[in-house]
C-alpha cells in the first residue's frame, strides 16, 4: 500500500505544474485510499462579497463512479462552499470531516441536501490542506459502495498523509498562493518606478509623433504638387518611416500597459522573452540617453519562449534598469547598460550589466534581502530586488550576481518552454 504512496511522491516530484501533477497523482491517491472519487477544493475570496469560499480545483473519479461535481446542475460554488462551511468548524484543531448517507438528511441547505440524497455517494471524508500552517483548501474523497468507518480502517490517517504531502508540494509549486506575509504592495513599487521614467517616456513618444507629422506633411506636398507618382521612391521612404514610427509608439504604449497594470490576477502565458525586453527598452532608453547613459542590447536570434506573467517580468527588468540608472547617474558616470540573452541548455539567461564597479562580497550577500539598500537614506526602500526575486520564483526562475564580471552584472535564469517535451509528457 505504501509503495503506492511512494509513486504519488514520485509524480509530485516530476511535475511542476500543479494541475498536471494532480491529474497524474489522483488515481494513485485513490488506490492508496481505496476510494472512488477525489475532489480538491481551493480557498478563495469572492471579489464582490469578500467572503471566503472553497472553489472546485480538481475532480477525479473512477469510471464506475462518474463525475458528481462537474456534471451537477447545482452550482459548484454552492455545495463546495457549504461543505467548506461545515468543515471550517473543525479547522482550528485540524480535524477531519466525515459524513455518511444516513446523515445527509441533516444538511440544512435544501439544494445541497437534495444533491447528496440523489447521488451515489455513501461516505464522505474531507481534510484540510495546509501550506505554511495556513489553510490552502481541502481534499475530499467519496466511497460510492459502502458507509465506511474511515477512522477504523485507517483511511483518515492515510488521507492526512496525502494532505501533508500535497501541502509541502503546493508550498513550492503553487505560484498563485496568496502571500499572507507580503512586506509591501509591489504594485505601488511598480508605479514608483514608472513615475521615475515619466519625463523620458513623454519625450520618447513625442519624437516619433513629430517624425510621423513631418513625413505626412511631405506626402501631402507631393500629392498637392501632383508628383506623388513621379517621386514614388521618396513617397515609399516617407510611408516606411511613418510605419516604423507608428510601431515604435505602439511598442511604447504596450510596454507601459505591461508595466503599470496590476498583473497579480493575470494568467500565466507563454511569451517570447526577447519581445518583453524590447518593449521595456523602448520605454526606458530615452531617459537614459538624456543623461548620457547608453542602453545596448545583444539578444539571442532564436525565440526564447518562457512561461510567465509578461507584465511582472517587464517590471523586474524595469527595476533592474532603474537601479543601474540611479547608480550611474549618482556617480556622474557617462556609462552604459548592456542587456543580453543567451540559451543555456533548457534555460534562457538574461544578463544586465552596467558600467559600475562590481559590488563587494558583503553587499552581494545581503542585496536580495528585504530593506537592504546601498542608496542614501530616503532614496530607496531596499524592497525592489527582494520583490524581483520573489516574482522570478513564481516563474521557476532565479536571479544572481555574477562576481566574475569586473562590472555590476545580474543574471536572470528562466526555464524555456519546449512544446516537444510537453507532448512527450502527455504521451507517457
Amino acid at each position: 500500500m505504501f509503495k503506492t504512496f511512494l509513486e504519488v511522491q514520485n509524480v509530485l516530484n516530476k511535475y511542476k505544474n500543479v494541475r498536471v501533477a494532480m491529474e497524474f497523482a489522483a488515481p494513485l491517491i485513490a488506490e492508496f485510499l481505496g476510494v472512488h472519487r477525489i475532489i480538491t477544493s481551493k480557498k478563495d475570496v469572492d471579489e464582490k462579497t469578500q467572503k471566503i469560499y472553497a472553489g472546485l480545483f480538481h475532480e477525479w473519479f473512477e469510471d464506475c463512479a462518474g463525475s458528481r461535481y462537474m456534471g451537477s446542475n447545482v452550482s459548484r460554488r454552492l455545495y463546495v462552499d457549504d461543505i467548506y462551511k461545515i468543515y471550517s468548524t473543525t479547522i482550528a484543531v485540524k480535524k477531519p470531516m466525515i459524513i455518511h448517507k444516513r446523515d445527509f438528511h441533516l444538511i440544512q441547505d435544501e439544494s445541497l441536501k437534495e444533491f447528496y440524497e440523489d447521488s451515489d455517494i455513501k461516505s464522505v471524508l474531507s481534510v484540510g490542506i495546509f501550506v505554511n500552517n495556513e489553510l490552502w483548501g481541502t481534499i475530499t474523497v467519496h466511497d460510492v459502495l459502502t458507509e465506511r468507518d474511515f477512522v477504523t480502517d485507517g483511511t483518515v490517517d492515510r488521507l492526512q498523509i496525502v494532505a501533508n504531502e500535497l501541502g509541502s508540494y503546493l508550498g513550492i509549486h503553487d505560484t498563485n498562493l496568496v502571500e499572507s506575509h507580503k512586506l509591501v504592495d509591489d504594485h505601488s513599487v511598480r508605479m514608483t518606478a514608472l513615475g521615475k521614467m515619466a519625463a523620458g517616456i513623454a519625450h520618447e513618444i513625442n519624437n516619433p509623433i513629430f517624425i510621423i507629422g513631418g513625413f505626412s506633411t511631405r506626402i501631402e506636398q507631393l500629392l498637392n504638387e501632383g508628383e506623388i507618382l513621379e517621386k514614388s521612391d521618396e513617397t515609399r521612404v516617407c510611408l516606411d518611416m511613418i510605419e516604423k514610427n507608428c510601431k515604435k509608439v505602439t511598442n511604447i504604449v504596450e510596454g507601459l500597459r505591461l508595466m503599470s497594470r496590476n498583473s497579480e490576477k493575470d494568467e500565466f502565458e507563454v511569451f517570447d522573452l526577447n519581445e518583453i525586453i524590447k518593449r521595456t527598452i523602448d520605454i526606458s532608453k530615452d531617459r537614459f540617453q538624456m543623461d548620457s547613459v547608453d542602453i545596448q542590447s545583444s539578444l539571442s536570434s532564436s525565440e526564447l519562449l518562457v512561461e510567465c506573467k509578461p507584465g511582472q517580468l517587464s517590471q523586474v527588468l524595469t527595476n533592474l534598469l532603474n537601479n543601474s540608472y540611479d547608480s550611474l547617474t549618482s556617480q556622474r558616470l557617462k556609462g552604459w547598460v548592456k542587456i543580453e540573452t543567451v540559451v543555456d541548455g533548457s534555460n534562457a539567461i538574461l544578463s544586465i550589466t552596467d558600467a559600475g564597479q562590481k559590488l563587494s562580497d558583503e553587499i552581494v550577500d545581503n542585496i536580495m534581502e528585504p530593506f537592504f539598500t546601498t542608496k542614501d537614506p530616503g532614496k530607496g526602500t531596499g524592497l525592489g530586488l527582494s520583490i524581483c526575486k520573489e516574482i522570478l520564483k513564481r516563474f521557476n526562475g532565479d536571479i544572481s550576481v555574477d562576481q566574475n564580471c569586473p562590472n555590476v552584472k545580474f543574471d536572470i535564469r528562466l526555464p524555456l518552454i519546449s512544446f516537444d517535451d510537453e507532448e512527450a509528457e502527455e504521451g507517457e
